[in-house]
């Protein structure tokens, strides 16, 4: 291997001896020296070890690596340039000398004497331009009359510094070549360029739309005027003038946009001009989607409290083939809900659109997107998302940061939706979303959440989807149409397992109690959790967990079999209830205790209490008070747009309504108040064999019916018990309670075994 690359120019220097290559060798090459002498041949291990031992340099050929226009302008003495020439050359020069003392400086730093002897061999130093740029602002503080603003850049700065080493330290290397870009002259007479350029604009770009050869004839006789004034005879005149292809060339430089925009209109010139085919143009209905969010310019009031809101979220999926709005969502929550009440909406049949009164065309797509294009926000980002895209086989792709072009087509929608939907609605605000001293739209707001639910589904159903777009030359409902009778559209797995996939992602672990999320015990009487506790025992395997962000009342356990086991919640009351509303409700709670001890049923029932108390004594004395965002939001009378698709996926399960029991027997307990820590499992037989009872023998277990939110009644004794055992459960009401039982033993003091 030849690791020297020598011409036959270059000189070796060894211990002081100048060599010329000579031949090539196989494994190596022949020296010829220079003051004359027989050719002595080297290897290439024997050349790497004298050029590392220091005793080996090369002088490469003048101007090697250089172009050969530059070669011949170092071959001239600088004083053979303009004065231009050598003051751009003189100024180049300091960037290079203050970059050649930067690196002596790293030079010092990195020899020997400065360094400890066991330390390691200093690095190679590698030039790049990102990091040279500093150093040119540094400099241009300087040397330049305008600082930092005449800057070069650090690509410059280093292609001079190349230049100025592989010349030899040469000073006409660093003069620009821009005497080399071909002839600057100009071949018309300069007048007769601008003549015709001004032509062309002001008569030429005309709705009449005039030929250029009538056009010409006025240029020429503009051009014989300023000629004449000029002080020109009738030679030099005709001399001037120039040939119709020369106004035929300055037409054709006019852009092709620019004609359409000044002959036509600006409309004709923004639909046949625009930008086309940036991106993948796809062909396939629900083959890729756009998803995002948005503030709603609109301040809603709740009928039922009298509260004014105007965090209204708006998220949106479209069909980028057909430009369709398959999913949306309108509400007062943010983040993640508002995207998997998108994504369910579209993936579920919308049939309950047919019911809302008003609405024409109650016709949406339906499909499981195969990719989903977002921004880089947080909540497009999050686990749950990500999981859930991965488990339904969606591609989820996020748009580089700063660039909202790349998902125009969704926030186009939104840019419509806030102009021409709410724009003069009754307490809608401004562009940038605030409000003004001048127009109260909190005192002007008129509708509520639900009906400017209604109004969005107005819209998207009778104008939007029945539109003309130019994207797709059609409207969206008829391309989507077209589309589904030409390809298949892929469709969510199966209805029963397309919630708890959804739904946000949790590892937990099965305890006696069930599963703890956030205060909430789900599984209590589930015989199939049951059934896993006694297969594996409680707490070993970790399993996932969903929770429904927009109704905390049911968890969804996916069993080692691959199918969803639905749990309820110890509270009754969480069914229908928000993520949002139960953090509220739990921060309340714990915000009026200790912080050591647990939130229990009966304090989250009194932190319900006390926030709803102060609004409810405004309402009856018909006032208007002040409340934080957080409380607002949990006093708000909620629309879900999912209701009616959420009730036909529990009839399809067959979920009874009376008692809310599965007849496949995924859910088997009734939705009613139970207590909040199930019945511990009965001893196994060993232990009653060491207690001194024979295996044939059976223990019978009694349950004591006690309320476990009750802080009244108190259980039996139970035997070998301590006798400072208390039963009573801490609530808000008593402030200084004494340290509480863990919870497997307030657990034992229900049951006795007799």
């Amino acid at each position: 291997m030849n690791p020297f690359r020598l011409t036959e120019k270059d000189v070796v220097i060894i211990d002081g001896v100048r060599f010329a290559p000579a031949t090539l060798l196989v494994n190596g090459i022949a020296l010829r020296p220079e003051g004359g002498g027989a050719s002595k041949p080297h290897q290439w291990d024997e050349l790497t070890k004298l050029w590392l031992e220091e005793r080996l340099r090369i002088e490469p050929e003048f101007g090697k690596g250089l172009p050969r226009k530059l070669v011949e302008d170092m071959r001239r003495d600088i004083s053979s340039f303009g004065e231009d020439q050598q003051k751009i050359a003189l100024r180049r020069l300091r960037y290079v000398r203050a970059l050649e003392f930067g690196l002596s400086l790293r030079n010092m730093r990195r020899t020997a004497q400065y360094r400890p002897a066991h330390a390691k061999k200093p690095s190679r130093i590698v030039l790049k331009a990102q990091s040279l740029d500093l150093v040119c602002e540094r400099v241009a503080k300087v040397i330049e009359p305008n600082g930092v603003a005449d800057a070069p850049s650090g690509a410059a700065l280093l292609q001079w510094y190349r230049r100025y080493q592989r010349s030899g330290r040469c000073l006409s290397a660093l003069v620009p070549q821009r005497h080399h870009q071909g002839n600057r002259k100009p071949r018309l007479w300069t007048p007769a360029y601008e003549i015709m350029n001004r032509f062309a604009v002001a008569q030429y770009l005309q709705p009449e739309r005039p030929r250029a050869t009538d056009i010409f004839c006025m240029v020429r006789d503009e051009i014989r005027r300023v000629a004449r004034q000029a002080g020109m005879d009738a030679a030099q005149i005709e001399s001037v003038i120039p040939d119709i292809q020369s106004f035929y060339r300055t037409i054709s430089k006019i852009e092709s946009r620019e004609k359409t925009y000044y002959r036509d209109a600006r409309t004709k010139a923004d639909r046949t001009h625009r930008i086309k085919g940036r991106g993948p143009r796809y062909q396939r209905p629900g083959e890729a989607v756009q998803i995002d969010s948005t503030k709603l310019p609109i301040v809603v009031r709740d009928p039922a409290t009298g509260l004014r809101f105007k965090q209204v979220t708006l998220t949106i999926v479209i069909d980028l083939a057909t430009r369709a709005i398959i999913g949306f969502y309108i509400g007062l929550e943010e983040g993640y809900p508002t995207i998997q009440e998108a994504l369910r909406m579209a993936m579920l049949p919308k049939t309950w659109l047919a019911n809302l009164p008003g609405i024409d065309h109650p016709v949406m797509g339906t499909c499981r997107p195969g990719k989903a294009i977002t921004d880089q926000g947080a909540d497009y980002r999050s686990n749950d998302l990500v999981m859930a895209c991965g488990q339904l086989g969606i591609r989820l792709l996020h748009a580089p940061a700063g660039r909202p072009d790349l998902k125009g087509i969704v926030e186009r929608q939104f840019r419509e939706v806030k102009e021409v939907l709410f724009s003069g609605m009754p307490g809608s605000l401004f562009k940038n979303g605030e409000r003004r001293p001048e127009y109260d739209a909190a005192g002007n707001a008129k509708l509520d959440l639900e009906q400017t639910a209604w109004a969005v589904c107005k819209y998207i159903c009778d104008i939007y989807m029945q539109k003309w777009h130019e994207g797709i030359d059609d409207t969206p409902a008829e391309k989507w149409r077209k589309l589904v009778e030409l390809y298949h559209v892929d469709m969510a797995p199966s209805v029963d397992q397309l919630i708890p996939l959804i739904s946000s992602t949790k590892v937990a672990t099965i305890q006696h109690t069930g599963i703890e999320w956030m205060g909430l015990f789900y599984g209590h009487g589930s015989e199939e959790l049951q059934a896993l506790i006694d297969r594996h025992g409680p707490g070993r395997i970790k399993y996932q967990f969903k929770i429904d962000t927009m109704d905390v009342g049911r968890g969804y356990l996916l069993g080692p079999d691959g199918r969803w086991i639905t749990l309820l919640a110890s509270d009754p009351d969480a069914r229908g209830r928000t993520r949002h509303d139960h953090l509220v409700i739990r921060a309340e709670a714990r915000s009026r205790k200790k912080a050591t001890e647990r939130v229990t049923q009966a304090d989250m029932d009194a932190a319900k209490r006390v926030l709803r108390a102060p609004q409810e004594a405004v309402n009856d004395r018909r006032q208007t008070k002040r409340v934080s965002s957080r409380t607002a939001r949990f006093l708000a009378a909620k629309v879900d747009p999912l209701a009616r698709i959420k009730d036909d996926f529990q009839a399809f399960l067959g979920l009874d309504d009376a008692g809310d029991v599965f007849e496949d027997g995924v859910l088997t307990a009734d939705y009613e108040l139970v207590p909040a820590r199930p019945q511990l499992p009965a001893p196994a037989a060993p232990a009653l064999q060491d207690a001194g009872v024979l295996p044939d023998e059976t223990v019978e277990t009694q349950v004591v019916d006690v309320d476990p939110l009750s802080t009244t009644d108190v259980a039996p004794p139970v035997s070998d018990a301590p006798e400072a055992a208390d039963t009573e459960m801490p609530s808000v009401v008593v402030e200084d309670a004494a340290d509480v039982m863990p919870r497997r033993n307030r657990s034992a003091a229900l049951v006795d075994f007799a």
